[in-house]
């Protein structure tokens, strides 16, 4: 994954509660001009992850199913090279690895999800780590906090990361406890920028026109991976698979992500050891908890794999819109309604 992507827009996040960060005020959603400056500050920290180069210790953590996973990460980053990113022994239960994007999946591209589907605005001053930040808020369309950014003020570098499912809970963080940070001159970050929305969107379009462009040997057969799926993700590119008949697809919202992968087949029960079934419409699906969760199932003579850091409910939404096989008649919810229906002749008292 690119270092904008797994700093700024994605991956599993985390904070040390009441550490190193000073927590962010609540503000109301704001004006367009309001809107703006956020997106410019975005914008800034998109491109200071690429170009600077630091290292610090950070802290992740992520809430799914009642379960805690946490992290201690050693960061280091080399100005237009690699991130190494190596977990401290303390570190007894990390969070599995996030969801990687194709290339094509451009920061440009994710700030447009992220300003297509939120309200951005910043809502004052805060400090992490040592320095003072600006907190960016990204809010839904009731008012509801999705996501807030701890944007370095001398560097533009995001420093602490929240994520919230859309009941207002916490699903992942990241803070840094200490950063340094290689010298060079102070990021210039614009206090507007009222022409970034159309220049994101440009470059998304043109995104758009690349991935069309591609054979369609590599492409996924029409209608079985739509643009969108319900929760707003909007599909971003293929990932690559080499020798195997695979085809996955990579989706996003701005602050989340999802994979959808599917191969010929049918589920062999071994697949499910470890999942939790879920019904899901007239089938059902297998899922297994946790950061990233993860769901299989059948659908249309094929096996498919959802992997997705959006929580829960978000996953299973956008899981639903997707082909499923029904259950059969011998399945689980068949069971589960002969089941039902002989606890139903115990209290009737007619019966």
């Amino acid at each position: 994954m690119r270092p904008a992507l797994l700093l700024l827009l994605g991956g599993v996040g985390a904070v040390l509660l009441g550490g190193p960060c000073g927590a962010a005020g609540a503000a109301p959603a704001g004006p367009a001009g309001q809107e703006a400056e956020a997106l410019a500050l975005l914008a800034a920290a998109a491109q200071a992850v690429q170009e600077r180069s630091w290292s610090g210790t950070e802290y992740v953590s992520s809430w799914q199913a009642g379960a805690v996973s946490s992290a201690v990460l050693d960061v280091r980053h080399r100005g237009r090279g690699a991130t190494t990113v190596r977990a401290t022994p303390t570190s007894a239960r990390a969070p599995r690895p996030g969801v990687d994007l194709p290339e094509a999946a451009s920061d440009e591209r994710l700030l447009t999800l992220l300003a297509g589907h939120f309200a951005l605005a910043v809502s004052g001053r805060s400090t992490c780590a040592g320095r003072t930040t600006s907190v960016v808020e990204a809010r839904r369309e009731d008012g509801q906090v999705a996501g807030r950014f701890w944007l370095d003020r001398d560097t533009a570098l995001p420093l602490r990361r929240e994520v919230y499912d859309t009941s207002g809970r916490l699903l992942r963080s990241s803070a840094y406890v200490d950063v340094s940070v290689a010298g060079g001159p102070r990021t210039r970050i614009p206090a507007t920028a009222p022409a970034a929305r159309v220049a994101l969107a440009d470059h998304a379009a043109q995104a758009d026109e690349s991935q069309a462009e591609q054979p369609q040997a590599d492409r996924p057969s029409p209608g079985t991976a739509p643009p969108e799926l319900p929760g707003g993700f909007t599909r971003l590119g293929l990932l690559p698979h080499t020798g195997v008949p695979v085809s996955s697809e990579a989706y996003s919202d701005g602050l989340s992500t999802l994979t959808v992968s599917r191969q010929p087949g049918g589920l062999d029960p071994e697949q499910r050891e470890g999942y939790l079934p879920q019904p899901v419409g007239e089938g059902t699906v297998w899922v297994r908890p946790g950061t990233p969760e993860q769901v299989v199932w059948s659908g249309a003579g094929e096996v498919w794999t959802a992997v997705s850091d959006a929580g829960p409910e978000a996953t299973l939404l956008a899981v639903a819109a997707l082909p499923h096989d029904p259950e059969p008649e011998d399945g689980l919810r068949a069971r589960l309604g002969r089941g039902l229906a002989r606890i139903g002749s115990w209290l009737d008292p007619s019966g």
